[in-house]
């Protein structure tokens, strides 16, 4: 597994962004960087189940391990999405590991860095570090916006 991060200077406060990050009124807009009909099924609460999947029901199957308000989203990944069927059990699965995606926000005088990771198979390295790039310009721009 490879790691694709970013980091991303945005000019709004910490709270904004945490905003973007969460809120269904926004992160449903930046998702789509990922696919069409991309969304978070799951409430944002650590400890709780999170699922992200596309329109056709494919996906990726998380547990909110950190959620410190304004601060850090750690989510541990624990299985797939196939077909709207959540498969912890088969390799692929498996495969995950100890995958993990992260957002950690530091603001400063009113601006917010925003490191990001995911760590992600090599097979979908180069497409999803595209995906990652649009989907952080959707963040940057949510969140500079209003």
């Amino acid at each position: 597994m490879k790691k694709i991060e970013n980091i991303t200077q945005i000019d709004a406060p910490a709270g904004k962004v945490w905003q973007v990050l969460t809120d269904r009124q926004y992160y449903s807009k930046w998702y789509e960087a990922f696919g069409m009909g991309s969304q978070a099924i799951g409430e944002w609460k650590q400890g709780e189940k999170i699922i992200f999947a596309d329109d056709k029901g494919m996906g990726l199957i998380g547990n909110i391990a950190v959620f410190d308000k304004d601060k850090e989203i750690r989510i541990d990944m624990k299985g797939l999405l196939i077909d709207g069927v959540e498969d912890y059990e088969s390799d692929d699965a498996k495969a995950l590991g100890l995958a993990q995606e992260r957002y950690v926000l530091n603001e400063e005088n009113g601006v917010t860095t925003l490191h990001t990771s995911a760590d992600m198979d090599e097979a979908w390295f180069e497409s999803m570090s595209e995906s990652w790039k649009e989907a952080l310009k959707q963040i940057k721009q949510l969140s500079e916006s209003n």
